[in-house]
């Protein structure tokens, strides 16, 4: 996974997390990266500027917030992009469920749209980016839909007990396989995420 085609796995990675982002439409507040919101981030992630990539990914639903894959061009696959949100409370890096919730809690309500959920908790909910499927315009994502036996589907999102239930489909890291997801949030209050692998069509 880390030979030769490295780089291109690297930015393949970066594809499907763009190209996801696409899919639902980049707002105009999520078009300017500033210099100002590359060296916070590069601070925040320990990051020497000059190796971090911004690129925007689209949550139009969620207000005030901003959605940024951090790209460290120095590293290849699966570690190389965070997702980091710039919200009225302040920046936020992803990669625990306490990510997710706060970005959640401070932009999003249960009106927002489930593909725009799904973008927070696939990018800031788990250690390693999943990817949500929001289209099938990737051949990758036509492959792993097809080996899990999986129809393309969008996010849905109920509401159970006072919680948002939102459940969606995503890319593993690296596009290794595909993973079944569900994301329970309580607006206000907690998120939980069940992530099950479907790899082997299970």
């Amino acid at each position: 996974m880390r030979g030769g085609g490295g780089r291109d796995l690297r930015r393949g990675v970066l594809a499907a997390t763009v190209m996801a982002g696409l899919a639902v439409g980049i707002g105009g507040a999520m078009a300017d990266a500033t210099t100002a919101d590359a060296a916070e981030v590069a601070r925040a992630l320990d990051l020497p500027e000059q190796a971090l990539e911004l690129t925007p990914v689209a949550a139009p639903s969620l207000h005030n917030c901003t959605l940024l894959s951090a790209l460290d061009n120095r590293v290849r696959g699966a570690n190389a992009a965070r997702m980091v949100a710039v919200t009225p409370d302040g920046l936020v890096v992803g990669g625990s469920e306490d990510a997710a919730a706060r970005v959640l809690n401070a932009c999003a309500e249960v009106a927002s749209q489930p593909a725009d959920i799904a973008q927070v908790v696939g990018g800031m909910a788990q250690p390693s980016w999943l990817t949500p499927v929001l289209d099938t315009r990737l051949m990758t994502v036509v492959r792993q839909l097809r080996e899990a036996n999986r129809t393309f589907e969008l996010p849905t999102s109920v509401t159970e007990n006072g919680a948002q239930v939102v459940r969606f489909l995503a890319l593993l890291p690296d596009a290794a396989g595909l993973a079944d997801v569900t994301a329970t949030w309580r607006p206000g209050g907690a998120l939980q995420v069940q992530v099950v692998d479907l790899k082997g069509g299970g």
